[in-house]
């Protein structure tokens, strides 16, 4: 399925014309996106969202993502280890940066 996307007028006939917006981006002749500035750090989305669903992920995701929510009985014991800051006398429900 290989269409040049010049050919059609809008968005919508070049998606018509792959058969929906899945099958265009993945027959895109420019390959897979990469995005700028953060370095590839899994092998493909099914394993993130299996580490997600069945494991731990702490991951950095502050090029687009500024606030991060953690809750659980063991987080500060987990921010104690992993952190460079002091969470000893922190109270709980307060912003902590750096």
């Amino acid at each position: 399925m290989n269409h040049s996307i010049t050919r059609f007028k809008n968005l919508e006939e070049a998606l018509n014309a792959a058969g929906g917006a899945v099958s265009l981006l993945r027959s895109s002749p420019i390959g897979r996106y990469v995005f700028p500035v953060v370095p590839a750090e899994f092998t493909n989305w099914r394993d993130e969202q299996q580490a997600w669903r069945n494991t731990c992920a702490l991951m950095d995701l502050s090029y687009h993502m500024t606030d991060l929510y953690l809750k659980g009985r063991d987080v500060m014991a987990l921010l104690t280890k992993v952190g460079c800051n002091r969470f000893g006398s922190f109270p709980f429900n307060r912003a902590k940066q750096s």
